[in-house]
């Protein structure tokens, strides 16, 4: 619960004055707060609003979740590639439906902690070498929407990626989802590695036996079938 208080002097009967609350919203991601309001003259309440299901009473804190996938496949390993398209789906709550709001993301290498080179963000969107932002105006004030990174997967084998996204609203920022050790956010890149033996050894004899054993880091039972 939180109290704020005025005083003020009325210069008519009628009119209005703006109550102003400073609150911490940490742990309070898509719930709804409620403001009461009474009204004292000479230290006796004449009035008051008070009313749970009042939708005048009420705002939302916004939030918003991802879920990031390979885009070709929907599974958490991707492709190996030039181009791989990694898709990100965004689920907020507590928009306004009508405005206009901006989405901002980035894929984080767990590793290092930093972001990863990207080619694009696909149709619609805007793209520096690191980020991509898109815009999109709800038509309900809970919903989805993607966000999509192509990259190359060439030299990211064995890597864990973590999509981190900044939703805006007039260039401000109302919610972020920055979790390096989320499951959800995180899609994965195999890593392969192979060492070659001849019967166990380094060297090889005539009508010796070769065998080649292949590491692999990275990979989901029963995701998508895997070669060599």
């Amino acid at each position: 619960e939180y109290v704020s208080e005025i005083k003020f002097t009325p210069a008519a009967a009628k009119g209005s004055v703006t109550v102003k609350f400073e609150i911490d919203t940490t742990g309070l991601a898509g719930k709804s707060i409620v403001v009461y309001e009474k009204l004292y003259a000479n230290g006796k309440q004449i009035a008051k609003h008070e009313d749970i299901n009042s939708a005048d009473q009420t705002v939302t804190v916004v939030s918003i979740k991802t879920k990031a996938y390979d885009k070709s496949t929907k599974g958490k390993s991707v492709a190996y590639g030039e181009k791989v398209t990694v898709t990100d789906t965004v689920t907020y709550t507590g928009l306004e439906p009508g405005k206009k709001y901006s989405l901002t993301g980035k894929l984080m290498d767990k590793g290092t902690k930093k972001a990863i080179k990207l080619i694009s963000g696909g149709k619609n969107s805007k793209t520096d070498s690191n980020t991509v932002t898109i815009t999109f105006v709800p038509k309900k004030a809970d919903g989805t929407v993607d966000m999509n990174f192509v990259i190359s997967t060439k030299d990211l084998s064995g890597k864990s990626l973590v999509a981190y996204e900044y939703l805006k609203l007039d260039n401000k920022v109302i919610a972020k989802h920055e979790d390096i050790n989320s499951s959800d956010q995180t899609v994965t890149v195999p890593g392969v590695s192979t060492k070659a033996t001849v019967d166990g050894k380094k060297k090889a004899k005539k009508s010796s036996n070769t065998v080649i054993a292949v590491s692999y880091t990275h990979l989901r039972a029963h995701e998508t079938d895997q070669y060599l």
